[in-house]
């Protein structure tokens, strides 16, 4: 119900919104990979990374990464894993340079 309800927002917000909370495409890739939706969770997450890239936040572009990262490795097809380990590494590189230790841990 809550992916159903969030889903005519994920390219429809204002960039202060999407700045401040990211993009809400993030979060329905999150729900769709709790509801086992790789492909759809994908999907929505390269949406996200675009949005949040795009309104140059950098906290929710690192984040935005490593939640991809994580759904990449449930998904567990070999060719995710090595697209989950770079999107670690920009993620993390990000981290480091802003001092997002929340995102570090």
């Amino acid at each position: 119900m809550l992916y159903d309800r969030v889903l005519p927002y994920e390219r429809g917000v204002a960039a202060v919104y999407a700045w401040i909370l990211g993009s809400p495409a993030r979060s329905l890739g999150v729900l769709a990979t709790a509801l086992g939706r790789y492909d759809l969770a994908e999907a929505h997450f390269e949406v996200a990374l675009e949005t949040n890239e795009h309104i140059r936040a950098p906290y929710w572009t690192a984040r935005t990464q490593l939640e991809f990262a994580e759904m990449l490795h449930e998904r567990g097809a070999s060719s995710d894993l090595s697209r989950a380990d770079a999107l670690v590494q920009r993620a993390r590189q990000v981290a480091h340079k802003r001092g997002y230790q929340g995102l570090l841990a």
